[in-house]
């Protein structure tokens, strides 16, 4: 027996429920621990794609501005807003960015508003999260872990996610050096 898909929207509730189904089971399975298993999913699809959109920049608010366009095209968010500004010191000096985001008409909402009625949290797989993980960690640090999903929330117009973006402690020595010229 072949089972046909009467329509392109059956399709994306099938894969919804789907993800939805593994969403929630991982949950369940790993609870908190949960968010520390997902900021990987989805990588393989927007790697080579992500890399080459943002391989000539440093500057966050060009890369949000371009992410931002990138996924409005793909069609899987309708907007993207950002603001990106200093986070934590060590010796006077800045020691990463905070980047926060508004996410507006994801697609993965639907899932989230479902699984959040079961209490399971939102972060459990954000594909703009996971985006901006894989930006921090694969591509501008080569491979060296540099953020971390700080709060993913859901509110009526859309999502607002802060993800920590650490840049390289500076060492003892080069703290002193700068502090004793003025810097």
């Amino acid at each position: 027996m072949v089972l046909r898909m009467e329509s392109r929207e059956t399709l994306i509730e099938y894969f919804n429920s789907l993800v939805k189904g593994l969403k929630k089971a991982l949950y369940e399975q790993r609870g908190e621990g949960a968010r520390f298993r997902t900021y990987l999913v989805g990588r393989d699809f927007f790697a080579g794609k992500i890399r080459e959109l943002v391989k000539d920049t440093d500057d966050w608010n060009t890369i949000l501005e371009k992410i931002g366009k990138y996924l409005k095209d793909l069609g899987l968010v309708t907007d993207l807003s950002y603001n990106v500004g200093p986070v934590g010191e060590f010796e006077g000096l800045i020691v990463g960015r905070a980047v926060k985001v508004n996410v507006k008409g994801c697609i993965h909402r639907r899932i989230d508003e479902e699984l959040m009625e079961k209490k399971v949290p939102p972060y459990t797989l954000c594909p703009v999260a996971n985006i901006l993980i894989y930006i921090a960690d694969e591509v501008k640090n080569k491979g060296v872990p540099a953020s971390e999903l700080i709060l993913a929330e859901m509110g009526k117009e859309g999502c607002e996610l802060t993800v920590t973006i650490f840049e390289e402690l500076p060492t003892l020595k080069e703290s002193t050096q700068q502090k004793e010229q003025g810097k």
